[in-house]
């Protein structure tokens, strides 16, 4: 079959090669034992890839896997587990019926080594602490410094969209107004969905960089541009104090960060509370 593969796309002039994984592999209350695509799918892609450079890898998984042929792939749609209609929305994205707006809800990493609980996982007889304390997902690669394969909030489209404009208004009770501007620079109409990171000044190792506290999703015909407005609360900039067993705002300099993903920020400035 292995072959066969191979023959069937060298004569093809465009390749939908869908891999992944299924319940013999990823089910709720397991772990898997490999970071790598099971069964070998990585050297059926790297080969596909080689006898057909205009080859689209669809993964069809739950969770994140190793892609050692990604820079040789023009182009990937992670599709988790799509459900019954997968078929349909697939050809619908693939053919521009639809243009895919959606996010990454997790950060994909380089390697297995980077991730927060690679150096206490699995633990001693069954006990797993949570050693990387505040510093999960995002906030461990951003605060290690650890450049990861896809970002968390990461997600392309068939267009571009250009962030200006950003002004802070800081009101009383601590509420702040994020307000910026969106513009589709594109050629079709699509959904961008814009993330407001916080950031508080501190030389404190166990401190997260920033953190995601608000979102906005719109969509935008071409060349169209559009005002954003999050609003943030006292909430969005609290930290939890141990000796007083309540969240608190600390007084200090907090950065406000816009952008498409955890790593792609377009806007920022600094506040003072």
């Amino acid at each position: 079959m292995f072959d066969e593969a191979l023959e069937v796309a060298s004569a093809a002039d465009q390749v939908i090669l869908i891999v992944g994984t299924n319940s013999d592999w990823e089910t709720e209350g397991n772990d898997r034992s490999d970071f790598n695509l099971p069964v070998n799918q990585n050297h059926l892609i790297e080969e596909v890839l080689r006898v057909n450079p205009n080859t689209l890898v669809v993964l069809n998984t739950g969770s994140p896997v190793k892609m050692p042929w990604v820079d040789d792939a023009k182009a990937i749609i992670q599709t988790w587990f799509a459900g019954q209609e997968f078929g349909n929305a697939l050809v619908d994205i693939v053919t521009g019926v639809i243009n895919p707006s959606g996010r990454l809800p997790t950060s994909f990493p380089k390697n297995i080594e980077d991730t927060p609980a690679f150096s206490s996982y699995p633990g001693k007889d069954l006990q797993m602490n949570y050693d990387e304390k505040l510093l999960v997902g995002y906030r461990w690669y951003d605060k290690k410094n650890i450049q990861t394969l896809f970002s968390f909030g990461h997600g392309l489209s068939y267009t571009e969209f250009k962030y200006t404009d950003l002004e802070i208004d800081v009101q009383v009770e601590k509420k702040v107004s994020c307000k910026f501007s969106i513009q589709n620079i594109g050629q079709v109409a699509g959904v961008e969905t814009a993330q407001c990171y916080v950031g508080f000044k501190t030389d404190d190792d166990s401190e997260p960089v920033k953190t995601l506290q608000g979102f906005s999703k719109i969509m935008l015909d071409p060349n169209d541009e559009s005002s954003i407005e999050i609003n943030l609360n006292s909430r969005n900039f609290s930290s939890w104090n141990v000796a007083k067993r309540s969240w608190e705002v600390r007084a200090g300099s907090y950065e406000i960060l816009i952008g498409s993903s955890a790593e792609n920020i377009l806007l920022q400035t600094t506040i003072n509370l």
